[in-house]
């Protein structure tokens, strides 16, 4: 009886694999990369006067935009006629929530890049308020609404995709 003999050279295969695994073992570029398109769609939030997915943050009380304008203004935002002056209406008009200063978008940044974590965020204590909502003042009687510029569970889907994309590479750099 003749038989057939099939081999399987698989070794190109099994280097594949080696490869694709040791690179999989340290993920330290993708995280940092992912930090970095995190960071972005935190940073894009403030422009966008948006949440990472897209829903639109509450816009300024008037109580709010009127202190903004006497903060700017050294407290002479008022004409002699009762109204506010130029410089005061300015700020009021733009009505950007979260830029009064720049100093949170500024404060937002990667930390902790490990082969299988990475942290984006800020060490500002009173971007939890801004991030979640609550209660804030003397007596915690102002009620603050969440303006969220990190992204949150779940990510949104172009941020997932940019994500996958980047681990994507990385394995298959192999």
């Amino acid at each position: 009886m003749s038989g057939i003999t099939v081999t399987i050279d698989d070794r190109e295969v099994i280097d594949f694999l080696a490869r694709m695994s040791g690179r999989a073992a340290d993920m330290t570029r993708p995280m940092r990369e992912i930090g970095g398109l995190v960071r972005s769609a935190a940073l894009e939030s403030f422009v966008a006067q948006s949440a990472p997915d897209g829903q639109k943050w509450p816009v300024l009380s008037p109580a709010t935009l009127i202190a903004r304008a006497r903060r700017v203004t050294g407290g002479k935002h008022r004409k002699k006629s009762g109204g506010l002056n130029a410089r005061a209406s300015r700020i009021v008009a733009s009505g950007k929530a979260l830029l009064d200063t720049g100093v949170l978008r500024g404060s937002i940044a990667v930390h902790d890049v490990t082969a299988t974590t990475v942290t984006v965020g800020t060490n500002l204590i009173y971007a939890a308020i801004h991030q979640f909502g609550g209660k804030a003042g003397r007596g915690r009687k102002v009620s603050i609404p969440a303006r969220p510029f990190l992204p949150g569970n779940p990510l949104p889907e172009a941020l997932r995709g940019d994500i996958l994309a980047a681990i994507r590479r990385h394995l298959l750099a192999a």
